[in-house]
């Protein structure tokens, strides 16, 4: 005689592994943020010493940042421009921000950063691209694992009243 396992009342045994399983993952989820973030300040700073020796019409403004969004790791690049208008608020020039299409796999395709990107930034994105696709594969594989643990996460039986 099989148990139907939708009928089974799920121990606090159950509830505690299925819950130290959705930590462990989103603890690593959290470890790949880390790592993202030090390749984007890695990349900021080369970005910055770099476009410090270019003219400032060659200046470049493709840049990447990176974020935990659902217990997702989200790596985005973007083209970053300002204004010459003072914020009032911040007393800073207006900061205005255009993401750029990612590609159906875990890398943008080439031509976004060819259409958009300086020259002298070209090398530095490709490398950093490629650092960033294995975060974002990885990060998958973990939105993947915490998508079927919490699906197989045992729900309590509603209590029935036999009155």
């Amino acid at each position: 005689m099989s148990v139907n396992p939708a009928v089974v009342d799920p121990t606090d045994e159950d509830q505690r592994l299925y819950q130290q399983l959705l930590d462990l993952l989103d603890g690593r989820a959290n470890q790949l943020l880390q790592q993202a973030r030090q390749l984007v300040d890695d990349y900021w700073i080369a970005h910055t010493e770099q476009g410090a020796l270019q003219q400032r019409k060659n200046k470049g403004y493709t840049v990447p940042r990176c974020r935990l969004v659902k217990h997702t790791l989200v790596i985005e690049w973007f083209n970053q421009r300002t204004v010459p208008a003072i914020n009032p608020k911040t007393n800073r020039p207006y900061v205005f921000s255009n993401y750029l299409p990612k590609g159906r796999e875990y890398h943008y395709p080439e031509a976004v950063f060819q259409s958009v990107a300086r020259d002298w930034e070209l090398p530095l994105i490709q490398q950093y691209e490629h650092l960033f696709a294995d975060l974002r594969r990885r990060a998958q594989v973990l939105a993947q694992l915490r998508l079927q643990v919490r699906r197989r996460l045992p729900k309590p039986v509603p209590e029935r009243d036999d009155a």
